[in-house]
């Protein structure tokens, strides 16, 4: 605190020597993402702040590569450079006035006051003029209101903002709905050329003169409201980042030849994971004075795949509505993420965002046939998708899962569980205040499989105290009701120490821990179907690997008179320490693979009570393997890994 007052009080002083007569614009560029969880709360702070500030400002939200945010998908050079600008490691993060002197984060109305009582002999006006929907007459003009020559500044950089981009639901994993001041583009002073993303030379001004940039601009075709568009100017020295001046321009309330429209969806799907129905549906407005719509043209896509289209002629006057239905069809199985377009009304495309902006629909179907093989999923990839090939990721509640491995987050070691392998399921209850998600895998079909179990490792650490929780369902319905038959959360979820003070978690390769569920009650089923649910209490991350589901040897229940059971070390390469009590004798005890076939019996004599015995692996390929105790009417299992 006492160097920013220092700097502040120093930058103050300068000022009033120097004879300078205009007062700086502050300028602030965030960053942040649609999937970013603590983003929310900066952002809700820093447009208090903003909302409060009775001066002019210029504000840039750069929307960030952090998992999804449509925003940076549509254009990703700008917030990617101008994040490399500042080296910056992260969101969110807050750069004020090109980080002069500012710490980043701290945007106050006391930092844009300090801004504002600098003074800079540039000035920045930016005036902007729609000559039709296509096409902005943009002019830039950077003066020098002192008496002689100067070249403080040596670059310029020209950026679209959309003031505001609203979604219908939000588009990433955090809540958001509402985006104020996103870049959508940037041009060179010079030429007017898009993506120019490292600005432009601005060259010394003579005394009491100015440059003036004259440019004509092509809005991009994803602009979501045309009503919204502004440009942002700022002047930088190169070498240091120092921000000399910034401007911008008012948005355009009157567009000539601009189509005034509204678009929603009313689509109909059938229910749960198996009706495959779906009857596509949107609302079309005119809310146009004075120009009729007389043909417009819809159309909708599954997975980005051949569009269908549907053509509406007739006449809407303004304030008329029509509603377009498209022919019903059956989803595949899988996700399915619908895309909605208007194409084209009255023959071209010059109407503002709302016909533009219907938010994409996302369906999960299952399979219509039950898999008679088990389930064996080591999430190897593709990292950083939603889910594996084969299974769904519901996120009804929008937190962000998905697989990850050391080669996307550079932890140094493996990230699958007991570090076995590269590749694992996580969810990020790190960035994500709260909300559920679950991971669906395809019906399996238990005809004939008795003592079936699931078995699969885990890997969690609070933040402080939170209850993140994990648990395990089962439905034989296909979705419509469902059994827990697991659920911990907080300690009892935990498997490393807590993980605080902003230190997100990931696993190291001893954090992992074993789980076997039993699955006897849904012998014989015909169509189980098994989801892992994640829900956040916005502590630190879960993640699991090596889902599988087997057979006991035939016995249904775990006999609960063989207790305490315990493998160390557990993966194991040539020997192991086996723990267990029993209360009666035992018959015998074997090892077997995930296909229920014995490949070691151990001959050793048991005491009823305490029992320690080493087990020699030596022979045993790397792999997952069961420890199997069995007594005349009972059986113990418990999984291990080889790992040589």
């Amino acid at each position: 605190m006492k160097k920013q007052l220092l700097y502040l009080a120093t930058m103050l002083a300068f000022g009033t020597v120097s004879a300078q007569n205009v007062a700086k614009t502050p300028m602030n560029e965030h960053f942040t993402s649609a999937s970013c969880g603590p983003c929310v709360q900066q952002n809700i702070g820093i447009r208090a702040v903003l909302d409060a500030y009775s001066g002019n400002f210029v504000k840039v939200n750069h929307q960030g590569n952090y998992s999804f945010d449509p925003m940076e998908n549509q254009f990703p050079a700008g917030p990617e450079v101008r994040g490399q600008y500042y080296n910056l490691q992260g969101v969110p993060t807050s750069v004020l006035n090109g980080n002069d002197g500012y710490p980043s984060d701290i945007i106050t109305a006391a930092t844009l006051a300090a801004v504002a009582a600098q003074t800079t002999p540039y000035e920045v006006l930016v005036t902007q003029t729609f000559t039709s929907p296509t096409s902005i007459d943009l002019v830039v003009e950077v003066v020098n209101h002192s008496s002689a020559d100067i070249s403080t500044a040596n670059k310029i950089f020209i950026s679209m903002i959309e003031n505001e981009v609203t979604f219908t639901s939000a588009p990433g994993s955090n809540g958001e709905t509402v985006f104020e001041y996103v870049l959508r583009q940037m041009y060179d002073a010079n030429t007017g050329a898009a993506n120019a993303t490292a600005g432009a030379a601005l060259g010394t001004i003579p005394a009491n003169s100015s440059q003036t940039f004259n440019l004509t601009i092509t809005p991009p075709s994803y602009i979501a409201d045309l009503k919204e568009v502004a440009f942002a100017a700022y002047i930088q020295l190169a070498s240091s980042d120092h921000m000399e001046q910034a401007g911008k321009s008012q948005p355009s309330t009157n567009i000539p030849g601009l189509l005034d429209l509204a678009t929603s969806t009313n689509s109909t799907v059938g229910s749960g994971y198996c009706n495959y129905s779906f009857d596509p549906v949107i609302n079309f407005t005119n809310n146009t004075a004075g120009t009729d719509v007389t043909t417009f043209t819809v159309q909708y896509d599954i997975n980005g795949g051949t569009p269908v289209q549907e053509t509406y002629n007739g006449t809407l006057t303004n304030g008329q509505s029509t509603t377009v239905s498209f022919p019903n069809i059956n989803l595949p199985a899988g996700t399915s993420v619908i895309n909605y377009e208007v194409v084209s009304v009255n023959g071209a495309n010059a109407y503002s965002g709302g016909a533009v902006q219907m938010a994409s629909e996302t369906f999960n179907k299952l399979s219509a046939t039950a898999s008679t093989n088990p389930l064996s999923e080591g999430f190897q990839g593709p990292t950083l998708a939603p889910a594996p090939a084969g299974v769904i990721a519901d996120n009804p509640n929008g937190i962000s899962a998905q697989t990850v491995s050391d080669a996307n987050v550079g932890t140094g070691h493996n990230l699958g569980g007991h570090g076995n392998t590269d590749g694992c399921f996580f969810w990020d209850f790190y960035t994500t205040q709260s909300g559920s998600s679950k991971l669906v895998f395809e019906k399996l079909d238990f005809t004939g499989k008795t003592g079936n179990q699931l078995t699969f490792s885990h890997a969690y650490a609070q933040y402080s105290s939170e209850n993140d929780r994990l648990k395990v369902n089962v439905s034989t319905d296909c979705g419509a009701t469902w059994t827990t038959v697991l659920n911990k959360a907080g300690a009892a979820l935990a498997t490393a120490p807590v993980h605080g003070n902003n230190t997100r978690f990931w696993p190291e390769i001893t954090e992992w821990e074993d789980n076997t569920v039993d699955l006897s009650a849904y012998d014989n089923e015909t169509e189980v179907i098994i989801a892992f649910e994640g829900t956040s209490d916005y502590g630190n991350s879960l993640f699991i690997d090596d889902v599988n589901t087997s057979q006991s040897l035939g016995v249904n229940e775990i006999n609960q008179n063989i207790a305490n059971l315990s493998i160390m070390p557990n993966p194991v390469a040539n020997r192991m320490n086996v723990s267990f009590s029993t209360e009666s004798a035992v018959s015998n005890i074997t090892i077997s693979n995930l296909q229920g076939q014995i490949v070691k019996t151990i001959s050793e004599n048991t005491v009823k009570g305490e029992n320690n015995i080493e087990i020699n692996t030596t022979e045993l390929v790397s792999g997952v393997y069961f420890f199997t105790i069995a007594s005349a009417t009972n059986v113990s299992s418990q999984r291990f890994i080889v790992n040589k």
